[in-house]
């Protein structure tokens, strides 16, 4: 069984707020590796991080200058997550809001908004996905092959996840392997939202390689 290290870098990030994240990821990363039919993992919460393992950092400064809420990369031959814990500091969780139905007629819809844990799922599904950096799609009906950020592609939907103590974590939608077939079954998302394979939501974007390697936007 894999295991990745959770770990708290940051001074905005509360500790009962960290513990309802960590219970939320346990519940996130079963959901995504059933799905891909991946290698069973555990996350793990710990002070420091992993020395020879993967690690997901809730930080308050990026190692590098980049323009994000979060980031991975590759690290000493392992996978590492950074996630920006001030972009949501009034939101760490992400929030939700029930929806109003009076005598079956629905008056309005269930909110969601996203926070600090939605950027962290967001990261760490990327890791599980292609965790080198380096994968790419089979190709689509252009014979592009599109870079593997399944929760980029179907961007601007989520749902929430409840935690062990109760309390709701918001997370991103994400792909299914059908979306990167071109003969793929829907559905193509962990939440229906597109209707044919290598189809973008609205907000969702991508890229791709081309003959060359270079990056091209979808």
């Amino acid at each position: 069984m894999k295991v990745i290290t959770f770990v708290n870098e940051s001074k905005y990030l509360t500790a009962p707020d960290f513990s309802s994240i960590a219970s939320a990821m346990g519940i996130f990363t079963s959901q995504v590796t059933k799905a891909w039919n991946l290698e069973d993992t555990s996350i793990v919460t710990a002070p420091t991080r992993s020395a020879n393992g993967w690690n997901v950092c809730v930080v308050d400064h990026f190692p590098q200058s980049v323009q994000a809420y979060g980031y991975h990369e590759v690290l000493n031959g392992q996978p590492i997550a950074y996630i920006r814990s001030q972009s949501f500091v009034n939101a760490p969780l992400g929030k939700f809001r029930k929806g109003i139905t009076f005598k079956n007629v629905v008056i309005s819809k269930d909110r969601y908004e996203e926070g600090t844990a939605t950027v962290i799922f967001h990261e760490l599904i990327e890791m599980l996905i292609d965790p080198n950096i380096n994968k790419v799609s089979a190709p689509d009906s252009k014979g592009r092959t599109w870079l593997m950020e399944p929760a980029d592609h179907v961007r601007g939907l989520l749902y929430k996840i409840t935690a062990k103590d109760g309390r709701d974590v918001i997370a991103p939608n994400w792909t299914l392997p059908s979306f990167y077939d071109v003969h793929g079954v829907a559905p193509y998302s962990y939440i229906p939202s597109v209707t044919t394979p290598f189809t973008l939501t609205p907000t969702g974007y991508g890229y791709y390689k081309d003959a060359s390697g270079n990056l091209l936007k979808i």
